[in-house]
Formats: structure tokens, C-alpha cells, sequence
């Protein structure tokens, strides 16, 4: 996997807006695989996370960027992953280009709040899941922070039409407010979101989803 250096674990309050980003990073070409060959067969880091040792919390992409400014991810074929694709999360001014799914298990593009002013743009192929996930909110196992994601655009993103599963090939938009372990909220709004020419996509998803524990069994959704 690649990762930028300042991934830390942000997932227990709301990210700090002096927080330091790493900045002006291009990640562009190549085949990125953790070769999930089967459901039970992976190599390597085959969740994504951050580290080996102490991984920052919620971290799950083969290509990973946390608290980033000005990043570019271009012209990148994912293969056979069970990780997220481009896992962002606290991204700002960020374009994401002429990404190639092949065999993939987990989402796409998966952005997690705090967001903005960010390009997402020709994604297409066969991911099992989230072609693109706008998560502003988030399961409490899957986020490494919570936030508003606003001001993107989301264009020519083609799925899988050989894939009728229930919940692949799909788009989701997930806002929603964060109870924080200390019982204070945040609300994670997702305002201003353009998407156009969209092809081969069976499901939206828009909906509101619990901010469960983990282990998915205590539902503590606010609102």
C-alpha cells in the first residue's frame, strides 16, 4: 500500500481545524494489490491499515490519504483488494482520476469527513461494493474521523454491469451526527455534492445508517 507520513488517529472527537495536513502529493500509475485471490486469500496488509504496529484507527485503503491538502490520485488500476481502493479522510483540494477497479472486494473511492473541494473522476470497474462513498459520517470500525464533506463533484464513474448483487455497484452519500464517547455530537452534513454522467450504477445510497459499536450490535444514533 502507499500512505502519506501524518495519519494519526482522529476518530474520538472532532478533528482539530490547526491540525497539520501533509500537502502537494501525487500518486500516479501503477497496479496496487494486496492479491485477494479468493474471499479467504489475501497477502500482506490485507485491511489497509495505516501500520503493522498501532495502525491509526479506521485506517482501510490499498492507496491511503489522512489529513492531506492539495493530493492527486491519477491514471491507478486496483486489483483484487479487500481494503478500500483510495481510502480519504480530513481531505481538502484533492482530485481523484481514471481509477480502475479489477476484481475488487471493498469500495472504490471511499472519502471520510471532514472534506471539501475535491474532484472525483472516472472511476469504473467491478468492486463488490461502494463505487464511490461519501461517508461524513460512518460505522464506528470503519472511521478514522468524522466531518462535513462538501463542494465535490463526482463525474464519469461507471460500474459493473455484469454484477447484480444486492449493494455493489453503488453510490452512497452518508450524513448523519457522531455521538462521541463523552457524549458530546457533531453534526457531519454533506452539502454542495454534484454527480454527473454516471453509468452502470444500481443503488444510491441515501439513507441514514446507525453509528453502531463495534460489533455492530448497540445502536447509538442520535436523532
Amino acid at each position: 500500500m502507499v500512505r502519506n507520513e501524518n495519519i494519526i488517529t482522529l476518530n474520538t472527537k472532532p478533528v482539530p481545524a490547526d491540525l497539520p495536513l501533509d500537502t502537494d502529493i501525487t500518486i500516479a500509475g501503477g497496479i496496487w494489490t494486496t492479491l485477494a485471490t479468493a474471499d479467504n486469500e489475501s497477502n500482506g496488509n490485507l485491511l489497509g491499515r495505516s501500520s503493522g504496529v498501532n495502525p491509526a484507527f479506521g485506517t482501510h485503503g490499498v492507496i491511503l490519504l489522512q489529513n492531506v491538502r492539495r493530493v492527486s490520485v491519477k491514471n491507478v488500476t486496483v486489483r483484487q483488494s479487500k481494503a478500500f481502493g483510495v481510502h480519504l479522510a480530513n481531505a481538502h483540494d484533492f482530485i481523484v482520476e481514471n481509477i480502475t477497479l479489477e476484481e475488487h472486494r471493498r469500495d472504490g473511492v471511499h472519502v471520510n469527513g471532514p472534506a471539501s473541494n475535491g474532484l472525483i473522476r472516472g472511476v469504473r470497474g467491478d468492486s463488490k461494493d461502494d463505487d464511490v462513498a461519501l461517508n461524513a459520517w460512518e460505522w464506528k470500525n470503519y472511521a478514522p474521523s468524522y466531518g462535513p464533506i462538501e463542494r465535490i463533484i463526482v463525474e464519469d464513474v461507471t460500474g459493473w454491469p455484469g454484477d447484480e448483487h444486492e449493494g455493489n455497484n453503488a453510490i452512497r452519500i452518508l450524513p448523519g451526527v457522531k455521538r462521541f464517547n463523552d457524549g458530546t455530537t457533531l453534526d457531519c452534513p454533506i452539502r454542495d455534492i454534484t454527480l454527473r454522467r454516471i453509468t452502470d450504477i444500481r443503488h444510491f445510497k441515501i439513507y441514514d445508517q446507525p453509528n453502531l459499536e463495534l460489533g455492530r450490535d448497540n445502536d447509538f444514533s442520535v436523532g
